[in-house]
Formats: structure tokens, C-alpha cells, sequence
């Protein structure tokens, strides 16, 4: 099986992640007693965790096998990228409008341009290998999500 190549296997750094929190509070079964509504809620933290690569994906593969488990991140990372793609766009209409309108663009607009053009890629890498990983179920295309999502840490 595929070895995630970073230095906090699993439950390394500062706080633990999603897994080993859920298996210590709802044992190894935890994805039992979940339905859909908390699964989704729980995406954000598990995206969280695969861009911070502190996902032993050997150690917790298993769980990312789960249909529901699997399907309900791939929405989450979907809604997400939808909801920040179109704020995106909006502000990259709005700064193309007050450009050819001669005014001046406050620094913060193209701050927050930058903001939500590096939170719509860190989606669109979710989506991106979140469908891959569905259809392969190879643990390696796991391993390379969370690397492609470490620069975006911050973003998720």
C-alpha cells in the first residue's frame, strides 16, 4: 500500500486528526453512526488534514473505501469549489468593471481576489483527486492529493 511520505504520520503535530479523534470517540466503527448531513459537515476537517498531510493514508485508507464516506466529501468539495468559483468570478467581474470604468481599485479588492483564487484552486485540486481517487481507489492518488494540497493549507 501506498506510504504517505510526511513527517506527521497520522497523528503528528499539534493536534490529532480527524481519524484518530472519530476512532476515539466513536471507535473503529464511527463511520457507522454518521449520516449524511455530518458527514458533510465533517469534510472541511478532513480536507484540512489532507492539505496539512497529517493523514497517515496507509493507516486510515480503509475508511476513505466507504461509499458514504467518499461520495459526501466528493459533494462537500464540490459545493465548496461551486460556492467559491463563483465569488471568485465576482470580484474578477467587479475589478474588470471599475478598471474600464477608470476608477481606482482599492489593494483590498485584489487581496481578496487572491484569497478566493487560492481557495477555488485548493478545491478544484479536491475535486480533481477526490473523483480520481473514487474511480481508482489507489491509495497513491490519496497520497498525491494531500501533497498537492500542502500549499494551499491555509486556503482550506
Amino acid at each position: 500500500m501506498a506510504k504517505n511520505n510526511n513527517k506527521k504520520k497520522g497523528n503528528g503535530g499539534n493536534r490529532p486528526n480527524f481519524f484518530t479523534k472519530q476512532i476515539q470517540q466513536g471507535g473503529e466503527n464511527f463511520l457507522d453512526n454518521k449520516d449524511i448531513n455530518t458527514l458533510l459537515r465533517d469534510a472541511k476537517n478532513v480536507f484540512r488534514d489532507l492539505a496539512h498531510q497529517s493523514i497517515n493514508i496507509e493507516k486510515y485508507y480503509n475508511y476513505f473505501l466507504n461509499g458514504q464516506f467518499i461520495n459526501a466529501l466528493i459533494q462537500a468539495a464540490n459545493d465548496e469549489f461551486f460556492e467559491s468559483s463563483m465569488i471568485y468570478q465576482g470580484i474578477e467581474m467587479q475589478i474588470h468593471s471599475m478598471s474600464n470604468s477608470g476608477i481606482m481599485i482599492d489593494p483590498r479588492v485584489i487581496q481578496l481576489r487572491e484569497k478566493w483564487a487560492l481557495h477555488t484552486n485548493a478545491y478544484r485540486l479536491l475535486c480533481e483527486g477526490l473523483g480520481i481517487f473514487s474511480s481508482t481507489q489507489n491509495p497513491n492518488d490519496l497520497v498525491a492529493l494531500s501533497r498537492n494540497l500542502a500549499p494551499y493549507k491555509y486556503n482550506i
